[in-house]
């Protein structure tokens, strides 16, 4: 075709973007073939948001340097080789830095990464975002420096249900990450941990997780619910909150975190003690 100079009708398409169909609504425009000759396509953009590139995992700008020879390498000071993705990512800004929370992590490796469903932490300096390289996390490693150590310590839970084991827990992760008043008015970063039991999948436990700076790890600090238990004069079901704390929302002017789904269903006061204490949540009053 190329050869023989010949006019070809190519159809165009990409996420996010469109072309204006002809009489017959065929997406695309006929191109002339000639040798080493290129043409460019304007399509009109359909949605705001525009991709820039992948924000963990390998070969976050593969496509884009492929085409464009930019030389864009993952900036991630450790573990870069090894993580193949995450998702359900959770994010935080505490103490000056922006600290992530994932719920799956998968290596080359392995699909499942050891400690990969018990949630994975990294941490990025603020200065370090921009628009034109990817997001600089340090991972945080075990003391061997093998990647990756889970970012919950659920040694209370087992103290508080003494008839669960380590053994017994299949995944532990968290949601709704923020940061709340905590003692001596000292900003405490928190989340709220869904641990799911093995070869269960209707058994689960919910509890509160309180950020350890010193060992920097998020430790189980209480049990707010589970169907394991019976809790009385709760206000809300924490089943409901847990799927409604993938977005937590601290309001410094009312004093309260929302938690979004995307509407601020359920409410609890920003401190420590009521985020520990089951009885402190309820539904915003718009919804009861």
């Amino acid at each position: 075709l190329v050869e023989n100079r010949a006019t070809v009708f190519f159809y165009v398409q990409a996420d996010g973007y469109t072309i204006r169909g002809d009489m017959f609504s065929f997406k695309g425009l006929k191109l002339k073939l000639e040798p080493g000759k290129s043409y460019r396509i304007q399509m009109q953009r359909t949605v705001e948001a525009q991709r820039l590139h992948r924000t963990t995992g390998y070969g976050l700008y593969c496509n884009t340097d492929a085409l464009f020879k930019l030389g864009i390498i993952n900036e991630s000071k450790n573990a870069k080789s090894i993580i193949a993705g995450q998702d359900s990512v959770q994010c935080a800004s505490y103490k000056g830095k922006l600290w992530f929370f994932w719920g799956d992590t998968t290596s080359w490796e392995y699909p499942i990464m050891k400690n990969g469903f018990r949630s994975v932490c990294a941490y990025a300096e603020k200065t370090s975002i921009t628009q034109s390289r990817p997001i600089r996390y340090t991972y945080l490693m075990n003391e061997d420096q093998s990647f990756t150590r889970a970012a919950v310590d659920p040694a209370n839970l087992f103290h508080e249900m003494k008839d669960i084991t380590d053994f017994d827990i299949a995944t532990i992760w968290t949601s709704g990450v923020t940061t709340v008043c905590g003692k001596n008015e000292k900003e405490t970063m928190v989340a709220h941990g869904f641990a799911r039991l093995r070869d269960s999948g209707e058994q689960y436990i919910v509890g509160a997780l309180v950020w350890n700076d010193e060992c920097q790890i998020f430790h189980w600090e209480k049990t707010l619910h589970s169907n394991l238990l019976h809790r009385e004069n709760v206000n809300v079901s924490f089943q409901d909150i847990w799927q409604a704390t993938n977005g937590a929302v601290t309001c410094k002017d009312s004093g309260n975190v929302y938690f979004c789904t995307p509407f601020p269903l359920v409410t609890v006061p920003s401190s420590l003690d009521s985020w520990c204490d089951a009885l402190h949540y309820s539904f915003t009053p718009s919804v009861r």
